[in-house]
């Protein structure tokens, strides 16, 4: 048992370490190019019932463009934080631990505030994009860190319309 458990920790750590330079090196060629212009002002709430995807995401928008981005892993801590401060951007996954989807809260997220803007993420090939909020933006996993960026850029425009 202790060494499986071992075996296991390694792994989880040797994917996070692989994860994390992935992000680093990407994150470095996108300050490179031209065409990414980002708001550094913007407080993105980031949602996920998975810690590694919350720290690559976490790690890439603050690499890339300096976002300040508050991490939720599942609907309830986001509940909470939705309440407690200003968000200019919900990233949330549609599958979620707690009692709604991630396509509840961000449909609850637009009707309590309606400058929110929404990115919508999730690996699952059964979501259609209809079932995404009117001003939301859809974006299937995997993704790389230039196509989140301009998601959170596109949605950011349905708000200002």
């Amino acid at each position: 048992m202790v060494a499986q458990a071992q075996c296991e920790r390694w792994h989880r750590d040797t994917r996070r370490a692989r994860l994390n330079a992935l992000v680093w090196v990407y994150a470095g060629r996108i300050r490179e190019s031209e065409g990414i212009n980002v708001d550094t002002s913007k407080v993105v709430l980031v949602v996920d019932d998975d810690a590694l995807v919350l720290e690559s995401i976490d790690i890439h928008l603050s690499a890339v463009g300096g976002f300040r981005t508050i991490l939720a892993l599942g609907s309830a801590s986001a509940n909470a934080t939705l309440d407690q401060s200003r968000i200019d951007v919900i990233i949330a996954d549609v599958i979620l631990t707690g009692s709604i989807t991630g396509l509840d809260l961000c449909h609850k997220a637009i009707t309590q505030y309606p400058g929110v803007a929404v990115v919508v993420i999730t690996a699952d090939t059964e979501v259609q994009c209809a079932e995404i909020p009117e001003r939301g933006v859809f974006l299937r996993k995997p993704f790389g860190g230039e196509q989140l960026v301009e998601a959170i850029e596109a949605a950011l425009r349905t708000v200002e319309k």
